[in-house]
């Protein structure tokens, strides 16, 4: 297990946000632990409206959460098995891309140029 896959960990009946991890959950994360600790994974959909039982903040919110999210779609598109929710997910997550990741923004459907950066001599 990668810890940069874990994106969350279900603990006593809670949803714990990395930022709110104690140091037993940090360690199952870590791969060192294991137990009552259940790691979420980047390729589990989270709910749009899930929040850390913890700090009250939407998961969704969290960049660690979002950015491994990118990264597991990312990898559903190099696989070629992609699916429309994730498509659409991906859309959504736009404005989180980094402006030269030219496989996810093209996936994302952001435009390559707006219309007044239009190189000279492109069409």
């Amino acid at each position: 297990m990668k810890a940069w896959e874990v994106v969350a960990v279900a603990h006593n009946g809670e949803l714990v946000c990395p930022a709110c991890y104690t140091e037993l959950e940090q360690a199952v994360v870590d791969g060192m632990e294991h137990g009552e600790v259940s790691c979420i994974f980047a390729s589990d959909e989270l709910k749009p409206d899930e929040v850390c039982s913890r700090c009250g903040e939407p998961l969704m919110n969290n960049i660690t959460v979002i950015k491994a999210r990118l990264e597991y779609l990312r990898g559903e598109i190099i696989a070629e098995r992609i699916s429309y929710g994730e498509l659409a997910e991906l859309q959504d997550l736009a404005k989180y891309i980094d402006p030269d990741d030219t496989l996810l923004l093209e996936w994302a459907g952001v435009p390559e140029f707006s219309n007044s950066k239009v190189p000279d001599g492109a069409i």
